[in-house]
């Protein structure tokens, strides 16, 4: 008899079944593994967790050394210690400080605070410029043929934040090498209008803003009929570089349709500092006034604020500085209303009027004329116990 032949499996066929016995083998491991892992957790009640390496990444500038976390290597932590983690008892501290930070600023009224210091007045600061820096980065050839890295820099920046409509704006550039020496560079600019399209002006130009500096100046007016937040974008070439370098710069135009008059007036009422200020209202809105009271030129003392509406006409503002800031303070009187700063706010962005300097001495008062009494923001203390209420809830729970 002819011996059998055996029947041809196709090489589809062969791999598929292959497949199949490898997935029923991985399935296997898988049900050891997860039996395995079953029974060291579900049956031993006094279980630990092994940490097994925590040890800090090593950077160039956090080195092991100015860590001050304990070295956890092969330590056998419980889940009770866990509970108890530097990184949890970090963020409890956290929260505990947030509510009493809260806590002591309800001890003034939401509307007046101390002023700390001459750099933390809150005042001045929507008045002060910043310029917009682009770092332009280089590959240079030294005298051995050696590409290094340079860093450049080019600066643009405004004269101010806030141009009422009817004054020009000036804005300012520069360009420095990575020694911070300047570079001459050609400047060209085009001007975007709040909604975004550009703003035809013509005859715009960069000249230098003082002989012998390497600081350029272009002074243009915005055409009447639009306030709002403007932006200007700058090319910056210069032969060096070889290329063309952008910057943006934002400025405001503003209307606040309201002028100060300079006249105030001052008194003590309920244990605080009452000063008014008078304002010709040319039209009807919502205006903010803010003010900062000083002893003599670097003593801040405390600011406050205050935000009316007013219609058409000639109108007092007040702005009342809570007498506790001045009774803790001790100093006496007169006090300088240093800085004073008046602005449109039913618009967007809010329509600033030139910041005040140096507006109004008051009249001669004592420390202990004004109150003793902390205020007690019922919010801010809300908010306070609030935080330490889910405190305290989480930590009872983990005891449980």
């Amino acid at each position: 008899m002819p011996a059998s032949k055996k029947k041809k499996v196709s090489p589809k066929r062969k791999k598929t079944e292959n497949q199949r016995q490898s997935i029923v083998l991985v399935a296997g491991i898988a049900l050891v593994v997860l039996g395995a892992a079953a029974f060291h957790f579900l049956g031993r009640k006094d279980y630990t967790f092994k940490v097994v390496d925590i040890r800090p990444i090593q950077t160039p500038r956090l080195q092991r050394d100015e860590v001050s976390l304990p070295d956890m290597r092969d330590k056998e932590v419980t889940p009770e210690e866990a509970a108890e983690s530097p990184v949890r008892v970090d963020s409890i501290q956290a929260e505990m400080n947030t509510a009493k930070e809260y806590r002591s600023q309800a001890i003034y009224p939401p509307y007046s605070s101390p002023i700390l210091s001459v750099e933390s007045d809150p005042v001045p600061k929507p008045y002060q410029v910043y310029p917009n820096q682009v770092e332009i980065e280089l590959n240079r050839e030294d005298a051995d043929d050696h590409l290094q890295k340079e860093i450049w820099l080019l600066s643009v920046w405004s004269q101010k934040v806030d141009f009422n409509s009817y004054e020009p704006v000036v804005l300012f550039a520069k360009m420095e090498d990575s020694n911070g020496k300047s570079v001459s560079a050609d400047f060209h600019m085009s001007v975007l209008s709040p909604g975004g399209k550009e703003v035809i002006i013509p005859d715009l130009k960069f000249d230098k803003a003082r002989e012998g500096e390497s600081i350029y100046r272009v002074e243009f007016k915005i055409p009447e009929g639009t306030d709002g937040a403007y932006t200007s974008i700058i090319e910056a070439h210069s032969k060096l570089l070889n290329k063309t370098v952008k910057a943006n710069v934002g400025f405001n135009i503003s209307s606040p349709l309201v002028v100060l008059t300079h006249h105030f007036r001052d008194r003590i009422e309920s244990g605080s500092l009452l000063i008014e200020a008078e304002v010709n209202v040319k039209k009807k809105g919502r205006f903010h006034l803010r003010g900062s009271l000083y002893k003599g030129e670097e003593n801040p003392i405390v600011e406050a604020e205050n935000a009316v509406d007013l219609l058409e006409g000639v109108h007092w503002i007040p702005l009342t500085f809570y007498g506790l800031a001045i009774r803790k303070s001790g100093w006496e009187g007169p006090y300088l209303l240093k800085y004073l700063a008046l602005s449109r706010v039913d618009t967007m962005p809010a329509m600033r009027a030139e910041l005040v300097n140096h507006g109004y001495s008051t009249s001669v008062y004592h420390s202990h004329q004004f109150t003793k009494q902390e205020f007690q923001d019922p919010d801010k203390i809300k908010m306070a116990e609030q935080i330490e209420r889910d405190v305290r809830s989480r930590q009872n729970h983990r005891e449980k």
